[in-house]
This record gives C-alpha cells, sequence and structure tokens, in this order.
C-alpha cells in the first residue's frame, strides 16, 4: 500500500492530491517524508531543495483544476502553499482558516490572492502577464488572446474615463442652466426702480442690468461645456464601435470561439503560473528564504501583520495619505488615480516588486502590477518597496527616451550624479523612498539634502503636512518657503 492509500481520507493532504497522477502524488508524499525525518543538516537541506522543486511541479497540477468550486484543501494550496495542516501549530491553523474567502467583482477589485488572480486569467477577466513573442513567428493563441484582450481593456477604459468626463461636463452644465434660471428668475420680476427717473414698473433695477451682463459668459460656458460632452460622444462611439469589432473577431459574435477560447485561456493559464513562480523569486530576493510550502517553522514570529488584503488596505490607505500621487496619471489636463493590480503571493518574501509598471497595450489608462508575499517579516517594507518599484518605473515609462532628464527619474539622476553615488540607480531611490516615508515625513532627517529636495518636489506630501514639516526644521522650512516662491512664479 502506498503513502497515499495510507492517508485517511478526510485528511487534508488526501484532498489536495486528489485527481493527481498517482505516481507523482507517491514521489510527492515520500519526498516530503524524507525531509521531514532528515537528521543530517546537509540531508535536510537536499530533501527540502527537492520538495520546493516538486511543490512548483504540484502547482500548475492543481492550477488546471481551478473553477469557482474548487476545493478548500486546493484553494488555500495555490492562495497560501498549504499543503499539510500537520505543519501548522493549532494556532496558526486557527489564524489561516479563519482568513476570509470571498467571492471577487472582478470589474472593481485590484487586489488578488494567487487562486483569484488564476480564476480571473482562465475566464478572460484579466489580461496575461505579457509573452514575449519570437521575431518573426507566428503568434501563439496566447499571445493572440492578450493582443485581444489589451485592445478591449484599452477601449473598456477609455469608455470609463470619457463616460466620466461626460458625467462630469453633463454635471457642470445643469450647474450653469441652474445658475441661468436663476437670473431668469430675477428678470421676471417686476417692479419699479426707486432711483430710477421714472416710477413706471417694468423698468430692469440697476440689480436685474447687473445681471443681464453675466448672461454672455454663461451662455460661453454652456457651448464650451456642451462641445465637450459632444467629443467624449465621439470617442465613447469609436471605442464602443471597435469593441463591438474586437467580439466579432475573437468569436463571440457567432459562438463559434468557445473551444478555441477554452484553449488559449489554458495555455494562457500555465503561462501565469509560470510567472507566478518568478513572482515569487522576486520577492524572496538572493538572500531570502525560497521554500515555498506553508509551515509554522518558518513564518516570521516578528508580526502577524502578514499581507491578507485587509492588512494591504488598511496599510496602502496609511501610506498613501503621504503619498497621494504615487498612482496618479494625466488624460487631457485631468488628474486620474489607476490603482495597479496588487498580487498576494504564498511564501516567505521580504519585498514588493513592480512586475509591469504600465499595460504595455494601454499606457494611458491599464493597471501596472505589484506582487506583494504574504508572509512578510514586514508588511510596511514589502508594501512600500512595491510602491517605489512601480512609482520609479512608472516615470520611467511615462518619461521615454527623456526619463534621465525629466520629472522625478531625470531629478534623482541627476542628484545620483552629483553625488557620485555607486550601485543600482533604481535600488538607491526604492532605498530613499523608504526613507523618505517612514522617517522624513516624520521629521527625522535621514537623507541627503538634494535627495529631500527631490522627494519633496516630486514625491510631494500633502498641503497640510509639509506645513507641519516647515515648523519641525531649518531644512524643511526652506524647502517650504522656496516652494512658495516657485509657486508664484508659476502663477506670474
Amino acid at each position: 500500500m502506498g503513502l497515499y492509500q495510507e492517508l485517511p481520507d478526510n485528511s487534508y493532504i488526501k484532498k489536495l492530491l486528489l485527481g493527481i497522477d498517482d505516481a507523482f502524488a507517491e514521489r510527492f508524499l515520500q519526498m516530503k517524508k524524507n525531509y521531514e525525518t532528515a537528521t543530517d543538516k546537509e540531508d535536510k537541506r537536499m530533501y527540502r531543495d527537492k520538495l520546493g522543486n516538486m511543490f512548483w511541479e504540484l502547482y500548475p497540477m492543481i492550477a488546471k483544476m481551478i473553477n469557482p468550486e474548487l476545493s478548500t484543501a486546493k484553494r488555500l494550496f495555490l492562495r497560501y502553499g498549504l499543503v499539510d495542516l500537520r505543519n501548522l501549530s493549532p494556532e496558526d491553523q486557527k489564524f489561516i482558516l479563519d482568513q476570509p474567502v470571498t467571492p471577487v467583482d472582478y470589474e472593481t477589485e485590484t487586489m488578488f490572492y494567487a487562486d483569484e488572480w488564476l480564476q480571473g486569467i482562465v475566464d478572460g477577466k484579466i489580461k496575461p502577464s505579457a509573452v514575449d513573442e519570437t521575431e518573426g513567428s507566428a503568434a501563439t493563441p496566447t499571445q493572440t488572446a492578450q493582443i485581444v484582450s489589451g485592445k478591449q481593456e484599452k477601449h473598456i477604459a477609455l469608455l470609463q474615463v470619457e463616460k466620466g468626463r461626460f458625467d462630469g461636463f453633463k454635471e457642470q452644465r445643469d450647474k450653469t442652466l441652474h445658475d441661468l434660471s436663476l437670473i431668469f428668475e430675477v428678470l421676471r420680476e417686476i417692479h419699479a426702480d426707486p432711483d430710477a427717473d421714472t416710477k413706471y414698473e417694468g423698468v430692469y433695477s440697476a440689480e436685474q442690468s447687473k445681471a443681464l451682463d453675466e448672461i454672455p459668459a454663461l451662455h460661453k460656458e454652456i457651448r464650451k461645456i456642451n462641445k465637450e460632452m459632444g467629443l467624449c460622444a465621439r470617442v465613447m462611439s469609436k471605442a464602443q464601435e471597435a469593441l463591438d469589432e474586437l467580439q466579432m473577431e475573437s468569436g463571440g459574435g457567432d459562438g463559434g470561439g468557445t473551444a478555441q477560447g477554452s484553449s488559449s485561456n489554458q495555455e494562457s493559464l500555465m503561462s501565469e503560473v509560470s510567472n507566478l513562480r518568478q513572482m515569487v523569486k522576486m520577492t524572496v530576493g538572493r538572500k531570502g528564504n525560497p521554500f515555498p510550502l506553508l509551515t509554522s517553522g518558518f513564518l516570521p514570529k516578528e508580526s502577524r501583520d502578514y499581507l491578507f488584503k485587509g492588512i494591504v488596505r488598511k496599510k496602502l490607505n496609511q501610506w498613501l495619505a503621504l503619498d497621494p500621487e504615487a498612482f496618479e496619471r494625466v488624460y487631457k489636463g485631468e488628474v486620474m488615480n489607476i490603482m495597479p493590480y496588487m498580487i498576494l503571493l504564498p511564501g516567505y518574501g521580504v519585498t514588493g516588486a513592480c512586475w509591469e509598471a504600465l499595460d504595455g497595450d494601454n499606457k494611458q489608462f491599464g493597471r501596472g502590477r505589484v506582487v506583494l508575499p504574504i508572509f512578510t517579516r514586514s508588511a510596511d517594507l514589502s508594501l512600500l518597496t512595491g510602491v517605489g518599484d512601480i512609482r520609479w518605473q512608472a516615470a520611467k515609462e511615462i518619461a521615454s527616451y527623456y526619463w534621465m532628464e525629466e520629472g522625478l527619474t531625470g531629478r534623482y539622476y541627476e542628484y545620483y550624479l552629483e553625488a557620485k553615488l555607486k550601485g543600482d540607480l533604481k535600488t538607491l531611490f526604492i532605498t530613499d523612498y523608504l526613507i523618505w516615508m517612514t522617517k522624513e515625513t516624520q521629521g527625522v532627517q535621514k537623507l541627503e539634502q538634494n535627495a529631500r529636495y527631490v522627494f519633496w518636489r516630486y514625491v510631494p506630501l500633502p498641503q497640510e503636512n509639509k506645513i507641519k514639516l516647515s515648523n519641525k526644521g531649518y531644512y524643511y522650512n526652506q524647502l517650504w518657503e522656496k516652494e512658495q516662491v516657485w509657486r508664484q512664479n508659476k502663477n506670474a
């Protein structure tokens, strides 16, 4: 009798391995047993590495089974790397199992556990991560699906943005029309003007004559707003036409693309599983713990603030209150806040990382992608390194060829050269971003003076925070005064 058959039918690990090839399940269980029973340090390290590799062989096997009714054992494996409940203490078991599993609204949600992310990929709700196309070769079904999905996302986002602008303009027009109606009400009033030469009723008073002077400006404003609404309407119409055409191209018009779409989605799913492994490596780094199985022995004890969704939302809101422009982009002179996708990964990672700063098919409106390790030693460190990374990468991509000359990246690069710093530019920026957010924003001076200027100017705090800092020290006060001069010259 094999190790799998010896497991109790109601055991977590047996439910996890249900449906997996028998030979692989046996090898996996044997390797797990070898690791857990090894006493020699070198043998244990060897078995641990082999078990970790087998974990990533098992991961796509489980991912292929993903569906909304996926068993709890398989879902927790994909989400947290949980292989065996016996690897967790009773306290940790309760802690993990008490985390909520709730339905995901892919239209509004931007934060996903690994299983939710993969479900979105296979359902076509999330565009797969970019796959490099070999020059001269025909596009694979996955690449074709990505191209179509990218175009669809772009037009959908454009529709949403322009609809928001249209509604905003409509609200402005309604307000202006209301102001105009108030003037007409004033003009309808019939009375004698006591200051006029004649006492006959019906002659406009001085106040009514003044109200008349406001009509041309309001008329001009209404025409201007109506023109903008017309432009928005034309953009929305073209975007909708393009979406309808893409729907027909993808087989949505006659239902003939179901089988191909399913095959393409499965290919995309397997590609994304491979990407997830690379994402986990990014969060672990060279010196971190790459072991992917969830066990109490490796769970960080410094804090229980692991990066579950609730903690990420809470801490992200706290930090974005100090860096409100982190995810801002400008479209037609208007500022938009576009939250990136945040993928919460299993494993014992240390840092967050930017996987994709801007959507390659939709740089104007598309969401970037930040990866975060759930079981981190420091939630704030992991979160801020991820935000700092995407902040740098997005600024660099938006500036394009001029990234060494313009904006945040240009000014920090200038500081890098002037200070004769050594090392990777982005890494140094992220380190300084951490110091800025955790120390300098609290009035603790840790940055070099010129670096502090870069962050004061290009990673700006809210006005009230700047005023508080200006009262905490000479350098902050100097920055505040220089900013006032700069604003006066700008508005002059």
